[in-house]
């Protein structure tokens, strides 16, 4: 590829660079959750998959850590928050998955006292009916498959993508038949 302006690699060499980045512009790391520090490295080596060789869209450093803190300002929390949750549903195991639902319906009877607060559940109640619907294995695999997410990177990459331009360099014939 053909360097015309600076790479994400040559501006961000490293997590802790990135670090130090986040902490004076968009995201103070300081004050970040444990979970929330592993979503900004997960974040990180995201950006230099995908980005670490493109050229930037800018001409100054400068003005290329002021575009990319709007959208790590906008989408991170989101994404780390994202990535916890579909991380917890990757832990349900297949009994979870084997019962699909579990409903409780509570029935109360009032003998038409007067009720000293409407608002609030009665104390005694007449019924409950409890009912679960347990499912077999194989809808369970199927269940599980098709419930379990993606991490949403590429929607998460997407937010960056005009900070970079891609510059395709001059052809150069390397081989020329007869």
């Amino acid at each position: 590829m053909t360097k015309i302006t600076f790479y994400l690699a040559d501006l961000l060499p490293d997590f802790n660079t990135f670090k130090v980045y986040c902490s004076e512009v968009p995201i103070d790391y300081e004050s970040l959750t444990q979970l929330e520090k592993d979503a900004l490295e997960h974040c990180y080596n995201l950006l230099m998959r995908r980005y670490g060789h493109a050229n930037v869209r800018y001409t100054t450093p400068e003005a290329f850590y002021n575009a990319l803190a709007i959208p790590l300002d906008d989408e991170f929390k989101r994404y780390a928050k994202r990535l916890y949750i579909i991380g917890e549903a990757y832990k349900l195991t297949l009994e979870d998955f084997a019962e699909l639902n579990r409903a409780i319906q509570n029935y109360a009877n009032n003998p038409n006292d007067v009720v000293s607060e409407p608002l609030k559940p009665l104390s005694y109640i007449s019924s409950q009916t409890f009912t679960a619907n347990i499912s077999n294995k194989l809808q369970a695999y199927l269940v599980a498959i098709d419930s379990l997410p993606s991490e949403y990177d590429e929607e998460f990459l997407s937010k960056f993508k005009d900070l970079f331009m891609n510059i395709i360099p001059n052809e150069t014939i390397i081989y020329k038949e007869d």
